[in-house]
């Protein structure tokens, strides 16, 4: 049962690991040892975490009883299994240490608590004020409380090229506080998801399908 649950995950070599810390995503490794009890209980939870985490943050396992993977363990403070650490580039090569719950919501809270989001949120005047800055800007609006995928996957895509906001629970109340807004012609009091780029001071509402293949031709065409 452990090797099957192992085996959906991406174990990581030394090599592998050094070229990760190198790089400016933000990941997480399980430090782990077959044997260890606490380990085979954890790991469903862990792997569950990394399917749900795929699209924003890549979550590895390391073998320690490996002979090749023991400098690595040594480097990063393993003295207990499992141990969990998250990386950043900018928090250097040791890593955090995961002290939390093991179950898969535990770690997807901590995980998300830990990344830098590539988008601005809010639920109303934290936006507005991105909407009046200078620059060109990506707006995705819905009606859900909580970060759509969208912005997720755009805020990646566009985080080199513009500054990408979320405005969540949009509603009735929501629309009038965006009423003296450059953003407020292009808003509509709907749950349906809005996007809409401003490139200059020119504003560019998305009209198509909600389809990713779509909206990411379009946000190329826009933000070339």
């Amino acid at each position: 049962m452990l090797l099957l649950v192992f085996s959906k995950l991406s174990k990581l070599s030394p090599e592998e690991f050094k070229d990760l810390n190198k790089q400016q995503e933000t990941f997480a490794v399980l430090f782990y040892a077959p044997w260890c009890g606490h380990c085979k209980q954890f790991m469903p939870e862990y792997t569950a975490a990394a399917e749900s985490l795929e699209k924003s943050v890549k979550l590895y396992a390391m073998d320690c009883d490996k002979q090749e993977n023991k400098g690595v363990c040594g480097q990063q403070g393993v003295q207990g299994f499992p141990t969990m650490k998250i990386y950043h580039s900018k928090d250097g090569k040791k890593g955090i240490t995961y002290e939390g719950g093991r179950t898969e919501s535990d770690v997807i809270s901590w995980v998300k608590s830990m990344v830098k989001l590539p988008f601005e949120l809010s639920r109303g005047k934290k936006v507005n004020k991105i909407a009046t800055e200078e620059g060109d800007a990506l707006f995705i609006i819905t009606a859900s409380a909580k970060p759509s995928k969208m912005l997720i996957t755009f805020g990646k895509m566009l985080e080199k090229r513009a500054k990408v906001a979320g405005i969540v629970g949009f509603n009735s109340q929501v629309y009038e506080v965006y009423k003296n807004s450059p953003l407020h012609p292009f808003l509509l009091d709907t749950e349906e998801p809005q996007i809409i780029a401003r490139i200059g001071l020119k504003y560019i509402k998305f009209e198509g399908t909600k389809s990713t293949a779509e909206i990411e031709q379009w946000l190329k065409s826009v933000f070339e």
